[in-house]
């Protein structure tokens, strides 16, 4: 007899064609909650200019590329990163800390989504997404460059 989970996770992923203003709200609230009061998002935005897109101000707030930069996201974890050759460039993980263990569960699947064959390079992020994504211990055989 088949095993079937209780329910799946779903993660849509947002590039410069579909990543509003609701999403970026969305990821200052999950920034909140990550950080315990950090407000990066909030100052990226105040300081950007009126023709940018919502995405290029987060590439721009996390040294990431906003040609290549992509976000996957639901309730309770973002990860946002760009893409360069075979490499993975994650600028920061943010998720809801009120709801750590779906979260943090969440989080691995979605960069075993994202990750595939690609190497990932931490060099860009702080150091609480670094020590999540190695707490996460993902397979070996993906590699990572802090």
């Amino acid at each position: 007899m088949e095993t079937k989970a209780l329910y799946t996770d779903d993660f849509k992923i947002y590039d410069d064609t579909n990543f509003q203003e609701k999403d970026y709200l969305h990821l200052m609230k999950l920034e909140l909650l990550t950080e315990n009061g950090s407000d990066d998002l909030n100052y990226a935005l105040t300081k950007s200019r009126k023709d940018e897109s919502f995405l290029t101000i987060l590439a721009r707030c996390y040294n990431l590329d906003p040609k290549t930069t992509q976000v996957i996201y639901n309730s309770n974890m973002s990860i946002i990163y760009d893409i360069k050759d075979d490499t993975l460039r994650i600028g920061k993980i943010l998720y809801n800390s009120n709801n750590y263990d779906v979260a943090y569960y969440q989080i691995k699947i979605a960069i075993e989504k994202i990750a595939q064959d690609k190497n990932i390079d931490l060099s860009l992020s702080d150091k609480n997404t670094q020590d999540l994504y190695n707490k996460i211990n993902l397979n070996n055989d993906i590699k990572s460059r802090s």
